[in-house]
């Protein structure tokens, strides 16, 4: 998984997109390629990283900046679409795996 500067992804509301996974992702189909290319997945909602409470302003995505665990790179940052608020994918290579992508 190569590593990307997040303003190239970002869209104008800012969430964020790695280019790298599948379009028009959910759940299993993002866990569904993660598996298939060795890649082990974690996520968090805004509410549980972000310091000032600004989950119910949906222009906020863009100033929310989740905390990355080590070794792992921000794969996606976007609004959840049952209302649950802005949440982040993470990924990371798990030891020995190749990628298939």
């Amino acid at each position: 998984m190569r590593q990307v500067n997040e303003a190239l992804y970002t869209t104008k509301n800012g969430e964020f997109y790695h280019p790298d996974i599948p379009a028009d992702f959910d759940y299993q189909s993002l866990k569904k390629w993660s598996e298939s290319n060795g890649i082990e997945l974690q996520g968090c909602w805004m509410d549980e990283s972000y310091e000032e409470n600004l989950f119910d302003e949906i222009s906020h995505i863009r100033k929310w900046k989740p905390v990355t665990p080590n070794g792992y790179t921000l794969l996606a940052k976007f609004h959840d679409e049952d209302g649950n608020g802005p949440y982040a994918y993470f990924g990371k290579k798990v030891e020995g795996e190749t990628c298939q992508s």
